[in-house]
C-alpha cells in the first residue's frame, strides 16, 4: 500500500506540473485599410483552431482588438468588415503578447 501511495502522489505532482506549464498568453490584433489607415468597427471573432466555436469576439476601436488571458495553442481568427472576410490561424505563446498585423486590402 505504501508503494501505491507514492506511486499516485508523484503521478500527481507530475501531472500538476504539465499542467501548470500550459501558460497564460496574450493577443493584440491590428487591422489597417487599404490606406494603411486604422480600420475601426470590424469585427475580430477569435474561434477555435478548426472555427467550431467562438471563443470571444470584439469590434475595432482604433485599429485594435486585444484577447486577454488565453491559454497557450492554437486559434483561428474570423475579420469581417464591408464584405471582406479573412480567416487566420495564430499561436498564442506562453507569457507572451502575441501581436498580429492584418491589412484588408490584401
Amino acid at each position: 500500500m505504501n508503494r501505491k501511495f507514492v506511486f499516485f502522489t508523484l503521478l500527481l505532482i507530475i501531472l500538476l506540473l504539465v499542467t501548470a506549464c500550459e501558460g497564460i498568453g496574450n493577443l493584440k490584433v491590428t487591422i489597417y485599410d487599404s490606406e494603411q489607415n486604422l480600420a475601426n468597427d470590424v469585427y475580430v471573432g477569435l474561434y477555435t483552431k478548426d472555427l467550431k466555436h467562438r471563443i470571444n469576439f470584439a469590434y475595432t476601436l482604433h485599429g485594435v482588438v486585444a484577447f486577454d488571458e488565453l491559454p497557450s495553442g492554437f486559434y483561428s481568427m474570423k475579420i469581417y468588415s464591408n464584405g471582406v472576410e479573412k480567416i487566420i490561424t495564430v499561436q498564442i505563446k506562453a507569457n507572451d503578447t502575441n501581436s498580429v498585423k492584418v491589412n484588408l486590402a490584401e
